[in-house]
């Protein structure tokens, strides 16, 4: 199911930019992609690129959002094998 990647406050930043390490050592299933995230104050927008994996497919897809006064960065995995994530993020004042 969907969950949260990362979240921050929307009226600090307006972009996000995102380099995220995505790993199935189950099956030994690795991913880099980059996401660039920015929101309007009521809707937020992602676009995805740059993606490397060692599998013929991506191992999650993204979505953003504003919830509670925070933009998000939603990831949706597509199996239901456990990933690991880690992200570096870069951010630009409003």
């Amino acid at each position: 199911s969907e969950f949260t990647v990362d979240s921050s406050a929307a009226a600090t930043y307006r972009s996000a930019k995102y380099t995220i390490s995505v790993s199935d050592s189950t099956n030994g299933r690795y991913e880099t992609i980059e996401a660039s995230v920015v929101h309007d104050g009521s809707s937020a927008f992602v676009n995805t690129h740059g993606s490397i994996t060692n599998y013929t497919g991506p191992l999650l897809t993204f979505d953003a959002d504003i919830d509670s006064g925070s933009v998000r960065l939603r990831a949706i995995p597509i199996s239901n094998d456990t990933v690991a994530i880690k992200f570096l993020r870069r951010t630009m004042d409003i």
